[in-house]
């Protein structure tokens, strides 16, 4: 697969990932936003001015404020620190390790694989944990090591090796496709052509293919030309006939065949057969995506074909695994006017500190990032080591381990050695918020971003960290200040106090809940579900609540904290829960007994609306 096509399906992904953002059921409403860490390992980051350092847990200084900037590796093992745009690594006793002298470094495989990737000169190569070159800078491009393996680009070509340097399979592809092998092979462009080789570099399959993907339960994706698809065993023999059309219209999962089932397109409309190709769900739709938990993204148009432009989107919703339709019509709930009555004066409100964020008053000069103010809050599971290392942008940049804040100051927004500068287009002053206006726009991000997500498997926790605002996004962002000590204040004197004081919890609950419960009355049945799921997890999460057991497992593993839950699994809901957590064990804002109390009254009273 071309870098180009790759490319291609980042941007749509992201494209469609940039337009959500929500607010949660409830007492957190206006606790909303905040999703901030503290970092602790054996020793924590602090800052000190514009500048970074690190202490250890009981507040010793281990290294004065001195670097430009400090992350945790994706492990929480090694800390990643600039100094004048260059690298460097410190272990977890604060002792630097690799000096800050290189234009790029990764020390996410440093504990796995015991190398860390590093750019000198302009080339990619790796060290050791003690800084000591042990495979040479000589390779324009690398996805970082997998499995042992390391895809890395020498010349325009690719190949692998592995981490004692050593070329396991040669650097003499064109392409290879992705760096994930599956079923033993994966997929290599050699001239023109594609096939498949094994780890010993045999060759699996001739290179005869237009185009090849991933095998998946014995099969994978084969093309003869662009418009004509099939599906191929290991031994190179045709599973299903070659008369399919482009599969990853929508979905680069698109194609792989799981639990028997996979996407088709046809007559440039999607559908889904077994494999031996006969029909499950027929082929009407403009897009399926993925089948998670039972369910499937789709939508339905009256294009032609794809490039038909005098056409519409008719309706989108999801199917499940039997082809029913939950359809879903489409309201622009984003400027609605809940008509929100003042707010009980009670309140302590500093909202007036925070202006609202007219985006059309700035430009990007290298695009990217399009928030005066950008929070990383570990509402994203960074990606692999799967990025180019070149001048631009990409996700792992944007996705810090989630301990990390960081905020943009003034007019320029800096992130590692990336700079963008914004340009004022004209001098006309945002506007400042108040309670009642952010209430307002919470409760249409509460409606509007659940009809904004496009894929079932993320929709539970895309309402979560942006519905319900517990990370950054879109609504969101409008929130925020181009300084952080507004917000800070905004923080502490109006969202801690709330959290943390009875009668004012009770206030604001009485508040927002009429609200709330009208908002979720025009919500699609499909949606007011989600949201109910959440308040039940919540609910049974916090009845079993261990405060030992979570302490340990913020202590010892913050990096994964707000992705994983407590026994290393994946969970959609963690993020709800890592709040929470948060919110007793670090702010100190509730206890367990009043967290249990609020927590079980609002989800019981979701569950009657």
């Amino acid at each position: 697969m071309n870098n180009n096509k790759s490319f291609q399906i980042i941007l749509k992904q992201n494209k469609f990932f940039l337009k959500r953002i929500k607010i949660y059921f409830p007492i957190l409403i206006i606790i909303l936003l905040f999703t901030q860490c503290v970092s602790k390992q054996k020793i924590v980051i602090y800052k000190e001015g514009e500048l970074y350092g690190i202490k250890s847990t009981d507040d010793k200084i281990l290294q004065q404020a001195y670097y430009n900037d400090i992350r945790w590796d994706f492990y929480g093992k090694y800390l990643v620190v600039r100094k004048y745009g260059k690298y460097g690594v410190v272990d977890n006793n604060g002792k630097l390790i690799i000096d800050t002298i290189y234009e790029y470094i990764s020390a996410d495989n440093l504990a796995k694989d015991g190398v860390v990737e590093a750019k000198l000169q302009g080339k990619l190569g790796y060290l050791d944990k003690k800084g000591k070159e042990v495979i040479p800078f000589k390779y324009t491009n690398s996805w970082g090591f997998r499995d042992g393996l390391a895809k890395v680009q020498k010349d325009g070509l690719w190949g692998f090796i592995n981490t004692k340097g050593k070329e396991v399979i040669p650097i003499i592809y064109k392409d290879i496709y992705f760096a994930e092998w599956t079923e033993g092979v994966i997929g290599a462009k050699k001239g023109n052509k594609w096939g498949f080789i094994n780890k010993k570099n045999k060759i699996v399959i001739p290179f005869e293919y237009y185009e090849v993907g991933k095998f998946s339960e014995g099969v994978a994706l084969a093309a003869k030309n662009y418009s004509e698809w099939g599906y191929i065993d290991h031994k190179n023999r045709t599973v299903l006939p070659f008369k399919y059309e482009y599969p990853y219209y929508c979905d680069w999962e698109n194609g792989k065949f799981k639990n028997g089932l996979t996407q088709i397109r046809l007559n440039d409309k999607s559908g889904i057969i077994d494999k031996k190709g006969n029909v499950v769900i027929p082929n009407k739709y403009r897009c399926i995506e993925s089948f998670q938990n039972g369910f499937a993204f789709v939508e339905i148009d009256n294009c032609i074909s794809r490039w038909d432009t005098n056409c519409n989107i008719l309706y989108y919703g999801y199917i499940d695994i039997k082809g029913k339709e939950y359809i879903i019509p489409y309201k622009d709930y984003s400027k609605y006017d809940w008509n929100v009555e003042k707010a009980p004066k009670e309140i302590p409100d500093y909202s007036d500190t925070l202006e609202k964020e007219n985006i059309e008053n700035y430009q990007l000069s290298s695009g990217g990032i399009l928030d005066n103010s950008v929070i990383f809050d570990g509402a994203y599971e960074r990606v692999d080591t799967n990025v180019y290392k070149d001048d631009t942008i990409t996700y792992k940049d944007l996705m810090y381990a989630d301990t990390i804040v960081k905020y943009a100051e003034d007019t320029t927004t800096v992130i590692d050695n990336y700079e963008y500068k914004e340009e004022k287009k004209d001098t006309k002053p945002n506007e400042k918020w108040t309670l009642e206006k952010m209430l307002n726009h919470s409760l249409n991000a509460f409606v509007d971003e659940p009809m904004c997500y496009h894929n079932y498997n993320n929709l539970t926790e895309l309402c979560i960290s942006y519905a319900l605002h517990i990370g950054n996004g879109n609504y969101t962002s409008k929130f925020m200040h181009p300084t952080h000590e507004r917000w800070d204040i905004f923080k502490k004197e109006t969202i801690y106090k709330i959290i943390s004081t009875e009668h004012l919890r009770e206030i604001v609950w009485n508040w927002i809940k009429p609200y709330y419960k009208k908002a979720f009355k025009v919500l699609h049945p499909f949606h007011q579900q989600t949201y109910k799921n959440i308040a039940k997890h919540l609910k049974n999460y916090i009845n079993n609540y261990n405060i030992e057991k979570v302490s340990a497992y913020l202590r010892d593993h913050e990096n994964r904290f707000a992705h994983y839950d407590i026994n290393g699994k994946y969970n959609p809901y963690r993020k709800m829960d890592a709040f929470v957590d948060r919110l007793i064990l670090v702010h100190k804002v509730i206890n367990v007994e009043d967290a249990k109390r609020w927590i079980n009254k609002i989800a019981d009273e979701v569950e009657t609306w």
